[in-house]
């Protein structure tokens, strides 16, 4: 498989609204995935029991 370089991210820049805008960096379907994956982490955090468990998977949402 051939190396191919990615971008770095330039800037991180805040939306007026409070979301951290990465799209400089990163493809559409990398924010996509990454946006997909913190909500299934939010989701898991709602069904948590324990409270350890809930702080870990909102952490892992952020």
């Amino acid at each position: 498989m051939a190396y191919v370089p990615r971008p770095a991210l330039t800037r991180l820049s805040i939306e007026q609204n409070g979301d951290k805008d990465y799209s400089d960096g990163m493809s559409d379907q990398d924010v996509a995935r990454f946006r997909a994956q913190a909500d299934e982490c939010r989701q898991q955090a709602e069904l948590a029991i324990n409270p350890l468990d809930k702080e870990a998977w909102l952490r892992l949402a952020g």
